[in-house]
């Protein structure tokens, strides 16, 4: 099991040892969450990492937290910032990145899970649309996935309208 380093030099009690074990246990989980996404451990580990910093993160300091190769934690920021999940931040007299964050991360991150849904059941419809392409049983099974997927868009669509509009909001009257 890796350890976390921590970013300052706090002294130990039980209550930081807690809380940098419970950190650990949740950026280990979300890189091997990840890897079942399609995604390196790496990736899910920077990523999880960024998501606990309450300030942005030099590159040197996410390699040295996580025990990374200057390599591993380059490929996954890049495809972290190509993703439009984090942001690469530069400091004026420093050369070193810096990472966080993205603005309002949440609703990128559902607006992705909600499109890859869409485009599951846009593939399915679409075979289903031939008919000679399944055995009958086969085809009415899939048209049912496809009408429940409807009805799951549909609810999460109205829910993210609803959540993001009150917090858009919220944070407005701030």
């Amino acid at each position: 099991m890796l350890h976390l380093h921590p970013i300052r030099s706090i002294e130990c009690s039980a209550m930081t040892e807690r809380n940098d074990a419970a950190v650990e246990r949740f950026v280990e989980r979300l890189g091997n969450l990840a890897v079942g996404q399609g995604n390196s451990r790496t990736f899910g580990r920077i990523f999880a990492l960024l998501m606990t910093a309450d300030e942005p993160l030099s590159f040197s300091e996410i390699a040295r937290r996580l025990g990374l190769s200057r390599g591993g934690v380059s490929m996954s920021t890049r495809s972290l910032v190509d993703l439009g999940l984090i942001d690469r931040i530069k400091r004026a007299g420093d050369r070193q990145d810096y990472f966080e964050l993205t603005g309002q991360i949440w609703k990128k991150l559902y607006e992705r899970q909600i499109q890859r849904e869409a485009d599951m059941r846009d593939a399915i419809v679409a075979l289903t649309s031939h008919e000679d392409a399944l055995p009958g049983a086969v085809r009415s099974n899939l048209q049912n996935l496809a009408r429940a997927m409807d009805l799951s868009l549909e609810t999460k669509r109205k829910a993210a309208d609803s959540f993001f509009s009150e917090r858009c909001s919220s944070e407005q009257g701030e």
